[in-house]
């Protein structure tokens, strides 16, 4: 039995995604032949998360390495979840859902109808949270991490770095409404609304 527990892009692992994997564990305790695969999707960075999950107890991980993957882009992250567990096989789709990204909480529907079958969403904090041991932490740098780099087409949303703005601080004192004027006048000038 494979278990394929969808990790949300970057380089922290959120506490969502934790708790699929903790709900994984679980699930693998009670068969003797469940394995616990790892996937995710993005930058180089995001193997640091799988790392941190591979410590939790999971037993491989496959990254899907393309720097052009947003975070915040459902619809190519939902393609790609699902060509990968539908090439590697698997019995139980897992994910955390998605607390930070709303946009993100689309991706476990989009890949059951992708798929055909049921993705089970793990909401933040369903478990006590697990701290990895100093020799899980060490044997999850021996775990294996296969890299996959797929052909795929222009990804539907594409971050691109915005020009530094320096801080400004509008203060105008405890006057509520100049300070909503200034706010407006602020963003105005720099043709924000």
């Amino acid at each position: 039995m494979r278990i394929i527990v969808l990790i949300k892009p970057g380089a922290e692992l959120e506490d969502s995604d934790v708790c699929a994997v903790e709900h994984a564990l679980q699930v693998a305790r009670r068969r003797m032949d469940v394995q616990v695969t790892l996937l995710t999707a993005g930058p180089a960075e995001c193997v640091h998360a799988l790392r941190r999950a591979l410590a939790l107890g999971a037993d491989d991980a496959v990254h899907v390495l393309d720097d052009r993957i947003s975070p915040y882009d459902a619809l190519t992250l939902s393609r790609v979840y699902t060509e990968v567990a539908a090439d590697l096989g698997f019995d139980l789709v897992v994910c955390g859902a998605a607390s930070v990204v709303p946009n993100l909480s689309m991706i476990p529907d989009m890949v059951s109808v992708r798929l055909g079958t049921p993705v089970v969403s793990v909401p933040a904090r369903s478990a006590p949270p697990r701290h990895p041991s100093f020799p899980a932490i060490a044997e999850a740098r021996q775990k294996l991490i296969s890299t996959r780099i797929l052909p795929l087409p222009d990804p539907a949303i594409i971050v691109k770095d915005l020009p530094a703005c320096p801080n400004t601080i509008i203060n105008v004192g405890n006057d509520p409404r100049a300070a909503a004027v200034r706010l407006v006048e602020f963003l105005a000038e720099r043709r924000l609304v």
